[in-house]
């Protein structure tokens, strides 16, 4: 009988055992698949709350603007960036020299930095002193403009009179740093020669109508 016994409680202490591996086996499966759920919820919700990489970098410009870093102007129906605390046209247009005459108003101005980007594009530009005066040599025809604000202002001194004599109309603005900008360098630009092309023509001659319509010094000594 004791044998017996013995032989039952070996029994029980081996049934134990497996419950006991049964439910440790199973609250490590339980707690696998909760880690497995915490895990797919962290994930799910870091991607609803994190932003394309553009879409942030869209935002942070949107701020800068708004901080007043920069603003955005539309001219012409194009939109330009101008730099807060640049100086403004009545400030330009006081630097510039005795000799910078007709000096182009606001409007006028904005209009000829259109019509060098666009000549620009077209590869009907020409720039600076240099090439702009071999153009006119060589009778190319088209509306010189000057920048106002260039020192020594003996280094184009000379193009007001060249152009009156070749029949090119002429015009100056007051900065050198904005008519370099609109011809898509990054250098200040003394002149350029804006060329007739059919695909600014309409923007070309409103151009031209401003610039003729303007008072010039020297054929009113004639």
């Amino acid at each position: 009988m004791g044998k017996h016994k013995t032989h039952d409680n070996g029994s029980d202490d081996e049934q134990e055992s497996v419950e006991r591996k049964k439910r440790k086996t199973k609250l490590t499966s339980d707690e696998q698949e909760t880690a497995s759920h915490n895990l797919h919820k962290k994930h799910k919700h870091s991607s609803e709350t994190e932003e394309p990489s553009s879409k942030r970098i869209k935002v942070e410009e949107t701020v800068d603007l708004v901080a007043g870093e920069t603003s955005v102007i539309s001219v012409d129906d194009e939109v330009k960036v101008k730099q807060e605390g640049a100086p403004s046209y009545e400030e330009l247009a006081a630097r510039v020299v005795t000799i910078a005459k007709p000096l182009a108003n606001e409007k006028l101005a904005n209009r000829l930095y259109k019509a060098v980007r666009k000549a620009s594009k077209y590869k009907a530009l020409r720039r600076g002193v240099k090439e702009v005066t071999k153009s006119l040599r060589k009778g190319e025809k088209g509306i010189a403009v000057l920048a106002g604000d260039i020192s020594p202002i003996d280094v184009i001194s000379h193009v007001p009179v060249y152009c009156e004599e070749q029949s090119v109309p002429y015009v100056f603005v007051p900065s050198r740093f904005d008519l370099g900008s609109a011809a898509l360098t990054k250098r200040p630009t003394s002149m350029v020669l804006i060329k007739q092309n059919k695909e600014y023509e309409k923007h070309f001659n409103r151009c031209m109508e401003g610039v003729t319509s303007l008072p010039h010094p020297l054929l009113s000594c004639l």
